[in-house]
């Protein structure tokens, strides 16, 4: 009668010291994540080191914070690369429209700013289905290779279409199985960059290395 009253005793609070033990790194983890908030994804949850189940929930936690970290970096270069790019053209727009404003009984000027305006909105247009290309990437969707395409004649095309000249072309490509809307976005992005940042000319060059579409 007294014997098994005690034994109860000493294993009941042998077992709640031992399980609060055992679940002490839990409730480190549990108050390290609930502290952790959207500016603070670079902190880590503390590894017990104890080579159980505890450890493996700890190194699973760190390692969903720092994909986390990576994908929040990547948005804010996103963030801010797609307002410096959609700056410019709409800066350009305006002061095409002001100018013209100044001008109204100037038909070339009001010409001038309608052909400026329309470029900046070609541009805003890119722009705008390179942001959407960029957040299917992001979502890590899969490219798929719509059809059989001749590159050639593509880059051909979006050549023809280029308002600034100078630029030489060495393409010896043919046809390829590849998604024409991306290689569009990507050649008009190169091409974009050639434009803004050239001394005189750009220059193209395609061909196939090692079965890869090397532009």
């Amino acid at each position: 009668l007294v014997g098994i009253p005690l034994m109860v005793i000493v294993v009941g609070a042998t077992t709640l010291i031992l399980v609060g033990r055992a679940l002490k790194p839990v409730a480190a983890i549990t108050r390290e994540v609930s502290d952790i908030t959207g500016r603070g994804l670079d902190r880590r949850v503390p590894e017990p080191g104890t080579s159980d189940e505890i450890e493996e929930l700890a190194v699973t936690m760190n390692g969903m914070l720092e994909r986390l970290e990576r994908s929040s970096a990547r948005q804010r270069r996103f963030v801010a690369d797609a307002s410096h790019e959609l700056r410019s053209p709409l800066a350009s727009a305006r002061t095409a429209l002001e100018v013209a404003a100044l001008h109204p009984d100037s038909r070339e000027v009001l010409l001038s700013a309608i052909r400026d305006a329309l470029v900046d909105h070609d541009r805003l247009d890119r722009i705008t289905l390179d942001l959407l290309t960029l957040a299917r990437l992001d979502d890590a969707q899969p490219v798929i290779a719509d059809a059989v395409v001749d590159v050639d004649e593509l880059i051909g095309l979006l050549l023809a279409r280029r308002v600034e000249g100078d630029i030489e072309a060495e393409v010896h490509v043919g046809t390829q199985r590849v998604s024409e809307q991306v290689l569009t976005h990507v050649l008009t992005n190169l091409l974009d960059n050639a434009a803004r940042y050239r001394t005189s000319r750009s220059r193209l060059s395609a061909g196939v290395v090692s079965g890869m579409l090397e532009i």
